[in-house]
């Protein structure tokens, strides 16, 4: 649960059972972060960044989220240049 007005960190790892190339034709773009249906943060990474060029890694990210509203249900979105879109399963928490 996180506490109303008081920012909670949300971290994001993408390629958590396999590590993703970070070429400069196949990276992760961005990861963006919702709360229902808006966006309440996004980070986006030009390529080499995550892994450094031609490598495979994990891209990670933590984001500090200033709660809204009586509970929050987020999901995290990312989007690869080679394979598209990738959404998680929704995490629901209450806000007191």
């Amino acid at each position: 649960s996180a506490t109303a007005g008081e920012k909670f960190p949300v971290t994001v790892k993408m390629g958590n059972e396999y590590p993703h190339p970070d070429d400069n034709d196949h990276y992760i773009r961005n990861i963006q972060l919702f709360d229902k249906t808006t966006l309440v943060a996004e980070a986006s990474f030009p390529p080499g960044t995550q892994a450094g060029h031609g490598a495979k890694g994990h891209t990670e990210v933590t984001f500090h989220v200033m709660p809204a509203g009586s509970s929050m249900k987020l999901t995290a979105m990312s989007y690869c240049t080679k394979d598209g879109l990738w959404e998680s399963d929704p995490t629901e928490g209450t806000v007191g």
